[in-house]
């Protein structure tokens, strides 16, 4: 059972990538929860608050979402199951929102970054090390340096400078840097499974 603290952040959430971030204010917050300030203030502290701790919460229900689909045996299908939960996530989210957090909310940004360059790092380093002890990534990969690099794409893909939403997917965009990904790092045998998913994904 989800405790009203909880059920406040849910809400929240929602409302932040409905609408946006920057221009939202507490008043709004609660009108739209249908709860008073008074209430609203029991649990933060401020809208900087309110958005840390949403936040928190969402990368929190990532990482457990992601840790579920980490222990897929094959490691391409476990790339390929994460893309599609991303997608799906990316959906709910406002572009605008993210570009908002981003740059005028850096205590919350700053939890995103630890998230993908702790766990998400970790994440793809395990992935690759799965690959290589079944032949399916090349043995020559330098895991620690195309982790670094993936982790940092990430950011780009989001990014409304050089992928701006209106012009560019997130679907499109993430589904052509997976694929990019796999096929740099697969060997004869992974890149013989990996034509037959994209093909079974239309991709």
């Amino acid at each position: 059972m989800e405790e009203p603290k909880d059920k406040i952040l849910i809400s929240a959430v929602q409302v932040f990538m409905k609408i946006g971030v920057k221009s939202v204010t507490m008043d709004d917050i609660s009108r739209e929860l249908g709860i008073s300030k008074k209430t609203l203030y029991q649990f933060v502290e401020d809208k900087n608050d309110l958005l840390k701790q949403c936040f928190a919460l969402s990368l929190n229900k990532n990482c457990i979402e992601i840790q579920q689909l980490n222990s897929i045996d094959n490691p391409i299908d476990e790339v390929l199951e994460i893309m599609k939960h991303m997608i799906v996530a990316m959906k709910k989210i406002n572009p605008i929102a993210m570009y908002e957090i981003r740059k005028y909310y850096p205590e919350s940004w700053n939890l995103f970054e630890s998230f993908k360059n702790e766990y998400i790092f970790n994440s793809v380093k395990n992935n690759f090390e799965k690959g290589i002890k079944k032949g399916i990534y090349r043995k020559k990969i330098d895991v620690e340096v195309i982790a670094k690099i993936y982790v940092e794409v990430i950011s780009l893909l989001i990014s409304e400078q050089i992928f701006p939403s209106y012009e560019f997917a997130f679907p499109r965009v993430h589904s052509q840097f997976i694929e990019y990904h796999l096929r740099g790092i697969c060997t004869n045998k992974g890149l013989e499974y990996l034509e037959i998913k994209l093909k079974e994904l239309s991709l």
